[in-house]
Order: structure tokens, then C-alpha cells, then sequence
């Protein structure tokens, strides 16, 4: 199976999940490549993303990049709808002498084009199970804060033009109300007596104790469910086309694939 890594390259670990998936396509544990890797930056846009750059040329992956800050900015500013679609339009032109079989969004910043999904399955980390919260991590956290969720999930979905809308490939679950957490969520209880949850935020933000061991949680899952999705996708356990999710008979996965029992060996 041949994959088409897209990346901003704006984050530490947008690279190192790069380079988790490289080495497990080197050691087999995905049975596929990398045909290639696009950034949405060019030299000189960013320190990291100039990183990626010259790490694709040291392991001899070709990188294809192409300024979207640069790109037309001014009809970006009149019609962003528009913009998006011809940007996207000049990537996949630019792309098209590669072969691939599965775009992987790695740290992508970009809602890609209804053409860009049609065009190859497309896949993306989402930091909620299925059915759980949208938005940004920051916000499906609070939202589990808020709603006194037992727990919550990560899961890899195939991308549609509407953001985290696409039907979830894989996902695992994990508990957010036992151990460490059980004493976290009665002292935050208690705070909600005195205070609004919207008070905590302003006031705790991302340092409130809660938040961030619910965090951590479903930081630690995020690298191994992606690798474990490649490798179960260049397996052909999941099989992905034209907007649907079946197993290796053919039959529709609603969910995605559960993965929730190997991500939890992996993490121990």
C-alpha cells in the first residue's frame, strides 16, 4: 500500500508522527510506503516545516511543497470557499505523478475540497470516539468535563469537506473516571459549587488538573492508533473507498475498527 503524507509541519509532534510512520513502514509493521510527503509551506515559512523538508530528502522521500499563504491571497480573503478548492486543485495537480493509495493528514491545518475528498481516501486523527465530541482537542476535553462523561476514545476517520464529519475507520475507548481521576473529578465537582465552568477555563485553562490528565489519556493513544490503523489497512482487515468503511469481507463498519484492545497492549 502506497501512502501520501500531508503536513503543515507546524508542530514537534506532527514530525514525530512522521517519523513513526516511516519506521514502521522500514520495519513491516505497516506493510506499505511513503510515496511522497506535502507541506502547505515552503523553505523559509517555518522552522519545523523546513525540518521535514530536509528530513524527506535524507531518507530519500520526495517532498513536494506548496505555499497556501503565498497562493492567491487575496481572493483568499474575498472567498476563502473558493481559494480552497483552487489551491487544493494546483496540490493534487502538482501530486498526480505519484502513486498512492491513502492520504494520511498529519497536522494538516487546511480543510480540504470536496474534489481533494473524492479524489483518494483521505484519513485524519480525531481526540473523541465515535459519536463523541468535535472540535478542536482543547475543546472536546471540556466538553467531556462539562457533559461528566465515563469516558472517551480516539479514533482515525476517513476526511470529508465538513471538519470531523467523515465515518471513523478505526477508534479505541478508554475510561476517564477511574483511578488517579476518581479523586480529580470530586475536587472539580466540588469548584463547580463555587465557581461556573467557564470561570475554571478562564481562569485554569489548559493547567486545570482535570484537563490535564484527561489529556494525557488520549495524548498517549494517538501515535499507536494511527500505526496500528496503517498497518490493519495495508493488511486489508479495513478497507477503504468511495465515502464507506467495510472489513476484509466487504461488510459496512459503522463504528470503524475497534482497536481498543491492541492500543491498550501497546501503551502498557
Amino acid at each position: 500500500m502506497k501512502f501520501g503524507l500531508w503536513t503543515t509541519g507546524r508542530d514537534e509532534a506532527a514530525f514525530a508522527l512522521l517519523k513513526a510512520i516511516y519506521n514502521s513502514t522500514k520495519d513491516s509493521t505497516i506493510k506499505g510506503c511513503i510515496s511522497y510527503i506535502f507541506s502547505n509551506r515552503e523553505k523559509g515559512e517555518g522552522i519545523l516545516s523546513d525540518t521535514i523538508i530536509n528530513w524527506g530528502k535524507e531518507i530519500s522521500i520526495p517532498v513536494v511543497s506548496f505555499s497556501s499563504s503565498k497562493y492567491e491571497p487575496e481572493l483568499k480573503k474575498i472567498d476563502f470557499v473558493e481559494w480552497r478548492k483552487r489551491f487544493h486543485t494546483e496540490v493534487r495537480r502538482l501530486l498526480s505523478v505519484f502513486s498512492e493509495d491513502i492520504r494520511v493528514l498529519v497536522g494538516y491545518m487546511l480543510i480540504l475540497d470536496a474534489d481533494s475528498c473524492r479524489d483518494k481516501p483521505a484519513i485524519n486523527l480525531h481526540p473523541a470516539k465515535p459519536g463523541g465530541p468535535k472540535g478542536t482537542w482543547q475543546e472536546v476535553i471540556w466538553d467531556l468535563i462539562r457533559n461528566d462523561s465515563d469516558d472517551s476514545g480516539v479514533m482515525i476517520h476517513l476526511v470529508t469537506s465538513e471538519l470531523d464529519a467523515g465515518p471513523s475507520v478505526s477508534y479505541c475507548t478508554y475510561t476517564i473516571k477511574r483511578g488517579s481521576l476518581d479523586d480529580l473529578w470530586k475536587k472539580h465537582k466540588l469548584r463547580l459549587r463555587v465557581m461556573q465552568l467557564s470561570e475554571i477555563i478562564s481562569f485554569k485553562g489548559e493547567g486545570y488538573p482535570l484537563f490535564s490528565e484527561i489529556r494525557k489519556l488520549g495524548l498517549k493513544r494517538e501515535f499507536p492508533l494511527l500505526i496500528y490503523t496503517l498497518k490493519t489497512l495495508s493488511e486489508g482487515d479495513v478497507r477503504v473507498g468511495k465515502g464507506k468503511v467495510m472489513d476484509r469481507e466487504g461488510r459496512l463498519l459503522k463504528k470503524g475498527y475497534d482497536l481498543t484492545k491492541e492500543i491498550d497492549e501497546a501503551i502498557r
